[in-house]
């Protein structure tokens, strides 16, 4: 399961806020991020390979009640190269800022990480894994960015 970050619009925001406030079981969110499997990693986020020029990509909806659906953005993508192609490359199911975002953001890849930074060099993005013996990746972006 993944608990991901989408924009929505302002006028949704109430209402969004409210159902999840009544509703704290509610998992009715954004599916899980695109993902990306055959990039060099090095190629992220600068390259139209990376999550592609594919319009609509992050956009989704999601379920507050039987009204209608309302449209959000994922803001996260994956990088899923797959292990098997390379002894030396473990890389995979990395989540990352959304190619939309970091392109909205003009964001740069800092070599040797999946973290991104702005055209200054300020820091953008962190990417984190889970230690040893666990699961999962923890995305934190810049407050200044949402």
């Amino acid at each position: 399961m993944y608990f991901s970050a989408f924009a929505a619009r302002s006028t949704d925001i109430d209402r969004i806020v409210s159902t999840l406030s009544a509703d704290r079981s509610y998992f009715g969110l954004a599916s899980d991020p695109p993902e990306d499997y055959y990039l060099f990693a090095g190629e992220i986020p600068w390259s139209t390979d990376y999550s592609g020029n594919t319009p609509g990509r992050y956009a989704d909806e999601i379920s507050l009640d039987n009204d209608h659906d309302l449209p959000v953005e994922g803001l996260a993508h994956c990088y899923g190269f797959e292990p098997y192609h390379s002894e030396l490359n473990d890389a995979g199911q990395t989540v990352l800022p959304s190619g939309a975002f970091s392109r909205a953001h003009d964001l740069r890849g800092i070599p040797q990480s999946f973290n991104q930074a702005m055209p200054d060099g300020e820091l953008a993005s962190v990417t984190l894994g889970a230690p040893d013996g666990f699961e999962g990746q923890v995305l934190y972006v810049g407050e200044a960015l949402l």
